[in-house]
């Protein structure tokens, strides 16, 4: 994830900076070419964010991320916005995330619940069944349970 973003930044650029060449390439021919480690991309990321006036990242379905790999990506990030005070962080991912994401990230954590309203809700699932590629599959019944069953347990999402 890290390397993405890295990635990214230097897409943003005009000019490959000297030291991101350097890195890579030294990566590149040690044993293997087993690219940059994390020390490597979290120390380039904070060069190259401060080359940028203010940079928002912004990773989205967090709760999809690695349970098991979560803590070292917070943790990561906490060290770029901690090394890169122009840098902002906005992550999105379901409610459950917010103690984890209070616990890696010292910074003061803004947290905002977003939900859809039932209407929204009942729009999406009708335009979708309306694209259904067998509509004589489904009768009139069992797309009312679809709608009602989908409706219900929305809040949940």
């Amino acid at each position: 994830m890290m390397g993405g973003i890295l990635k990214q930044l230097v897409a943003a650029l005009n000019k490959l900076p000297e030291e991101i060449s350097k890195a890579f390439q030294k990566s590149e021919e040690s044993i293997g070419g087993r690219g940059l480690r994390l020390p490597d991309i979290l120390k380039l990321l904070t060069q190259i964010l401060a080359s940028f006036r203010r940079t928002f990242i912004c990773i989205d379905g967090l709760d999809e991320y690695a349970v098991e790999r979560r803590p070292e990506l917070l943790r990561s990030l906490q060290q770029v916005l901690r090394d890169s005070p122009n840098t902002r962080l906005f992550l999105a991912g379901r409610p459950h995330l917010k103690e984890e994401v209070k616990k890696h990230l010292s910074e003061p954590v803004a947290h905002l619940v977003i939900k859809p309203h039932e209407s929204d809700i009942k729009k999406y699932i009708t335009m979708k069944m309306s694209q259904d590629p067998d509509p004589d599959a489904m009768d009139s019944k069992l797309e009312s349970e679809i709608m009602r069953s989908i409706s219900e347990n929305s809040s949940d999402m």
